[in-house]
């Protein structure tokens, strides 16, 4: 079973764990998780290095299958690591 973990300063990332959270690539330029599914799902429409990052998103989410996703977001928020842990699976 994969998890959400909550990122903290000097957390060491095993090799079961992908970081996820801000200055990532997969990172939401989003308000909220549900705009960041809507954004992947091609719900919202975008262009140019938006729709590039969606892309790459979606083609690179075989990268976090099985994959422990460490994000900063605190653990009873809702996360748009949630919402990549669904879609990976």
């Amino acid at each position: 079973m994969t998890l959400r973990i909550q990122y903290t300063r000097g957390y060491k990332l095993n090799r079961n764990a992908v970081r996820v959270g801000a200055n990532t690539s997969f990172a939401n330029p989003y308000d909220t998780p549900a705009q960041y599914e809507a954004w992947l799902n091609g719900e919202l429409k975008t262009t140019g290095t938006l729709e590039a990052r969606r892309r790459w998103i979606l083609a690179h989410l075989h990268l976090l299958y099985d994959k422990n996703l460490v994000c900063e977001c605190d653990l009873d928020s809702p996360c748009h690591a949630d919402v990549l842990l669904r879609m990976a699976h």
